[in-house]
């Protein structure tokens, strides 16, 4: 028997036209998942007190049957649901412009309010990157923090490798996972029930044997859709109080990211991997390619984001007066 309520829910996650506000109201009246397919835009206006704007052609029952069937994936794989205002809902995630209707996750969510810190980059890593993003990463996890990244090429692998590699080194050392490590979290631009990009599924694996967690805004049967990246972006930078930019050409998602956080009054800080010399050319060459794309690296270390060596460093910077850490190591880089 399949969960009403998850059904209800999974329908309203695909309702993009309405606000995080109109679907808990939504949520609030809808008393059974058949009454989804009695819903009308008109209905749906009555309901919420004014009439969206829905961009295609809004069909109620095709809603249900794909509820239906992520409803049912959930049963089935043990996948469950955080909605917004719930007790175990993220706080720092619940203070952003725009915070997920619902959650969907596997494995331990619990990581996701201890300390968090998000890492991200580009996908083609220079050797210096991907050796900065595992080292800072595993660092931050023996130290208590939620690696939090996006399972994608380059430095959100390197960063998950990194902080599952910490787990599995204690667990050699101790014969059980620490449970004072910090774990690592991956957050999906798809559906729950897939793994994107599929050659990181063994990552995924390890990701929940160290206890960590796999969550994604989509039920189940969403594909991953270009612009989903960018909306996976906000909540990478919205779990954290800080995001940590391992190397990033102008542009880049990586970039993107470091701009919600920004938005939401968040840190940003660049690993020193991100200012080397083949790092610099990387960014230069995006901009060549795409002269929309003009924001670099560098552009935001001027504006004041501080550049760190490691964990160690990173804090340091933490606990610093704004502007002090990133004067000096900008000093240091100079000529770079």
């Amino acid at each position: 028997m399949l969960n009403e309520k998850e059904i209800i829910i999974c329908a309203l996650c695909e309702f993009h036209f309405l606000t995080l506000r109109e679907k808990i109201i939504l949520l609030n009246k809808l008393d059974s998942s058949n009454s989804i397919a009695l819903l009308s835009i008109n209905a749906i206006g009555d309901m919420i007190g004014r009439m969206p704007r829905c961009s295609s052609a809004f069909n109620a029952n095709f809603i249900l049957q794909n509820a239906r069937a992520a409803a049912a994936i959930l049963s089935a794989r043990g996948i469950s649901c955080c909605l917004y205002g719930q007790q175990d809902y993220p706080a720092l995630l619940k203070e952003i412009s725009d915070p997920p209707f619902a959650l969907f996750y596997r494995g331990n969510f619990s990581v996701l309010q201890e300390k968090c810190v998000s890492v991200v980059g580009t996908r083609r890593l220079t050797a210096d990157g991907m050796n900065a993003a595992k080292a800072f990463a595993y660092d931050a996890a023996l130290h208590g923090q939620t690696v939090v990244s996006g399972l994608a090429f380059g430095a959100d692998a390197c960063s998950h490798a990194g902080a599952v590699a910490a787990a599995f080194d204690e667990m050699e050392k101790n014969g059980v996972f620490c449970e004072r490590c910090g774990k690592t979290a991956a957050v999906l631009p798809c559906g729950i029930d897939c793994v994107v990009p599929n050659a990181n599924k063994r990552i995924a694996r390890q990701i929940l044997q160290t206890g960590g967690c796999l969550l994604s805004e989509y039920p189940p049967g969403v594909c991953a859709e270009k612009w989903r990246f960018v909306q996976r972006n906000r909540i990478i930078a919205g779990l954290s109080p800080a995001t940590v930019i391992v190397q990033a050409p102008a542009g880049s998602g990586a970039l993107i990211t470091a701009d919600f956080a920004l938005d939401f009054g968040r840190d940003v800080v660049f690993l020193k991997s991100a200012v080397s010399a083949q790092a610099v050319k990387v960014s230069a060459d995006s901009r060549k390619i795409n002269k929309k794309l003009v924001r670099t690296v560098q552009q935001y270390i001027a504006d004041g984001a501080p550049v760190v060596k490691d964990y160690e460093d990173f804090k340091a910077c933490m606990k610093d007066l704004p502007g002090k850490h990133s004067l000096q190591l900008c000093l240091d880089l100079e000529g770079i």
